[in-house]
């Protein structure tokens, strides 16, 4: 992870900030700072069933997103494809 850049700071200290930093989110993302932890079995037999299309796939929904985008700059989506075409069964997390 890069330094990060703070006025009224040496490079030293923005060096040491960087690091306390990276090690708070070391432990947020390993799980070292919650209650308890979840164990799903090994990485490889876990898996995840698509979002469901009927959500995204919704006009209402589509045109909240289109309208947030066009406020932030990014991209429209693109035009739906028909519910048929998508199927939502699980698949692995990773290939």
């Amino acid at each position: 992870m890069p330094p990060i850049r703070m006025p009224n700071k040496t490079e030293a200290e923005s060096a040491k900030i960087s690091a306390k930093f990276a090690a708070a989110m070391e432990n947020v993302f390993s799980g070292m700072n919650g209650d308890a932890l979840l164990y799903l079995g090994p990485a490889a037999t876990l898996t995840r069933t698509p979002d469901e299309p009927s959500i995204y796939l919704d006009a209402a929904y589509r045109a909240e997103i289109n309208r947030r985008n066009q406020i932030r700059g990014l991209p429209l989506l693109p035009d739906a494809v028909p519910f048929e075409s998508i199927a939502a069964s699980p698949h692995p997390m990773r290939p």
